[in-house]
């Protein structure tokens, strides 16, 4: 949502930053780091008796190498591919918190998280695709406004339903 107060009231700026995020090696780096130490979280926090239970020593060394093996390896688009694995874990605690929801809305959240979890497969598999997106909504300056207005109009529906629904 900050982003496009960003984009409303700088959008020359904020259309060039969107169009070099793809490269940007800075951004790469924190997203898998962080993409990383969230999943070994997840990892290190299951139960004891869970499938996982088996590899949770290997977290410690496996994070790490799997950081150093990405940054170097896959270093090619590495801050789309880590944004698409950023939109797949955020997609699990809405889907949690969803499911034994008793309001209605929380199918809206339910069907938020599945479109999360689509773009996320979409920008791993094939992050060219971000790159098509971002030049379509940001090829004119009038377009670049209307989805960012479109993208805070979403945020603050979200932010309505998490403070008097949820």
């Amino acid at each position: 949502m900050l982003g496009c107060f960003g984009a409303l009231y700088a959008p020359d700026s904020t259309r060039r930053m969107l169009y070099a995020f793809p490269r940007n090696e800075v951004a790469g780096w924190f997203l898998t780091a962080m993409n990383l130490a969230w999943a070994g979280w997840l990892l290190l926090n299951t139960s004891p008796f869970s499938e996982f239970a088996q590899i949770q020593p290997l977290v410690y060394i496996g994070v790490p190498v799997t950081f150093f093996a990405l940054v170097v390896y896959l270093d090619e688009l590495l801050a789309v591919r880590a944004l698409g694995c950023l939109l797949l874990l955020l997609a699990n605690p809405i889907l949690a918190a969803a499911r034994f929801h008793p309001s209605g809305w929380s199918l809206l959240m339910s069907v938020l998280a599945y479109v999360w979890i689509c773009y996320g497969m979409l920008f791993v598999v094939s992050p060219h695709y971000f790159r098509s997106t971002s030049q379509f909504w940001a090829r004119t300056v009038t377009r670049f406004r209307v989805g960012s207005f479109l993208g805070l109009l979403a945020g603050l529906v979200l932010l309505f339903l998490g403070w008097f629904v949820y």
